[in-house]
């Protein structure tokens, strides 16, 4: 993964999905790395490991992170299933940072079906995307 932090870094080229309005539930997501390790049937129990930063309200993907190369019969969009087979995915490793708008969104695209990002994305240390969404609504 790539975090955008060391001089030693090559830039990738960014690729920005869907570009719908900040929806209030985004705002209190700090900024950081998150990571999701998921086992899937449809990619033969082998384990995905991703990794997303959070900037300023966006939810990208970094390039080298692994993608489920199998779709779920439905829960994708049709923009994130097109994505899903583009030369940005290259034997199920992100080949260039992607953006998204939510967490849920950046998780369909990596897991290939629906998922709550909310849930799957976590710190290193654990924690759920969800629980400082949570800590910002309870005030």
């Amino acid at each position: 993964y790539t975090t955008g932090n060391s001089a030693d870094e090559v830039p990738v080229e960014v690729i920005e999905v869907d570009k719908e309005e900040k929806n209030q539930d985004l705002i209190g997501i700090p900024d950081g790395m998150f990571y999701m390790k998921r086992k899937l049937r449809r990619n033969k129990n082998k384990p995905l490991n991703a990794c997303m930063y959070v900037k300023d309200g966006k939810y990208i993907v970094k390039a080298g992170s692994e993608i489920c190369t199998t779709d779920a019969q439905k829960g994708l969009s049709a923009n994130i299933r097109e994505l899903r087979h583009s030369d940005h995915v290259k034997d199920g490793i992100l080949q260039k940072d992607i953006i998204f708008n939510s967490p849920s969104s950046a998780a369909c695209f990596v897991i290939g079906g629906s998922s709550n990002g909310w849930l799957d994305w976590r710190t290193d240390t654990q924690v759920p995307i969800d629980a400082f969404r949570t800590m910002y609504k309870k005030g």
